[in-house]
């Protein structure tokens, strides 16, 4: 039986054959849960255009609230984020979240991946498989004001 769960739109990129879109848990009073990244039941998970129109005929955008229908979990790995659309049933914008209000959604990771393993490109630039599979999500949003370049060129 479909639910509907409403997130915050914090990703929308393009993906071959659609989209790739994900936000934060919208819980109410005030409260966010987790990450949502919305997918299809292709075996590219990716959402169509016409899966994720608003009934106006308009897409999401950033910082849009939408009510979104889903069908079941569906954990792929490390993507503990993704959920199985409802493809029969229209998403629905909410509002917006006020581009001020961005701080309570930020996140402090100690750490944003594992430093452990590199190719001649790089260094850090690369994981294992079995490494992949100990992390419990994929998704974050972060605030950085200064990057370091650590790479030789």
């Amino acid at each position: 039986m479909p639910y509907v769960k409403r997130i915050v739109c914090l990703a929308n990129s393009f993906k071959i054959g659609g989209s790739c879109i994900a936000g934060r848990e919208v819980l109410g009073n005030g409260k966010y849960g987790g990450w949502i990244r919305p997918v299809s039941a292709r075996t590219t998970a990716e959402v169509s255009s016409s899966e994720c129109t608003y009934q106006n005929n308009t897409s999401p955008r950033l910082l849009d609230i939408i009510d979104v229908p889903f069908l079941n979990a569906a954990p792929h790995s490390h993507q503990t984020e993704n959920y199985v659309i409802d493809a029969k049933t229209s998403w629905v914008k909410k509002g917006e979240f006020p581009w001020n209000d961005l701080e309570q959604l930020r996140e402090r990771p100690e750490s944003l991946w594992i430093n452990s393993d590199h190719t001649s490109a790089g260094a850090f630039n690369c994981i294992s498989q079995a490494e992949a599979a100990t992390l419990h999500d994929s998704l974050v949003l972060i605030k950085k004001n200064t990057f370091t370049h650590c790479c030789p060129n």
